[in-house]
């Protein structure tokens, strides 16, 4: 079975930011929050919104992708500066990251976010960093890279 480029996507991001200093291994590819207050800080892998979809060729398909990496981290102390952490260590591995091991033609960070979720036992705060990914597919299948 074929896996859609856009999930291949979100795992390579989901391993780029893999091992870092704030969040470690607790990374899931979902827009899902965890629960559990010991599952924090924590990143929350997701594809966007599909921007654009332009049709190069008769066999080639450019394709605009919005991808959320969504930081999560306890609201105690200085929470400002923990979810600020969180951003420094998710860009640096990005750009390091460069094009997804080639699967993109270009990763930009458009727009960072903050905000304070109470709706859980305690409250947490969430910094979403917004990356637009440019691919190329094949026409008619959003499997494989063209």
């Amino acid at each position: 079975m074929t896996t859609h480029l856009r999930t291949s996507l979100r795992d390579a991001m989901a391993t780029a930011v893999t091992g870092l200093t704030s969040t470690g291994s607790r990374v899931h590819k979902s827009r899902l929050y965890p629960v559990a207050a010991d599952a924090l800080p924590c990143l929350l892998v997701a594809c966007g919104e599909q921007e654009q979809i332009q049709q190069e060729s008769n066999y080639i398909q450019q394709r605009t992708l919005l991808m959320t990496v969504r930081g999560m981290a306890k609201a105690t102390g200085d929470l400002d500066a923990a979810l600020n952490q969180i951003a420094l260590e998710v860009e640096a591995a990005v750009q390091a990251a460069g094009v997804l091991g080639g699967k993109v033609d270009d990763v930009t960070l458009i727009e960072i976010r903050t905000d304070v979720d109470d709706s859980m036992d305690k409250p947490v705060g969430v910094i979403e960093l917004t990356y637009r990914l440019i691919y190329f597919t094949v026409a008619g299948a959003a499997g494989a890279n063209a």
